[in-house]
């Protein structure tokens, strides 16, 4: 389950702003959203490094 900046919270409100946006479909707006890429974040905690 996603956490932190992309969680589900975050995910909903993405896909109600698509939506209002194009004036799309609930499927149509979701499919977009799950498709948009994620920010992509480095730890040196999750990565091993010291």
């Amino acid at each position: 389950m996603p956490t932190g900046r992309t969680g589900p919270g975050r995910r909903i409100q993405a896909i109600k702003r698509y939506r209002a946006t194009t004036g799309t479909g609930l499927k149509e707006a979701k499919d977009a959203v799950e498709r948009t890429p994620r920010p992509w974040t480095w730890s040196p905690a999750s990565s091993g490094a010291i």
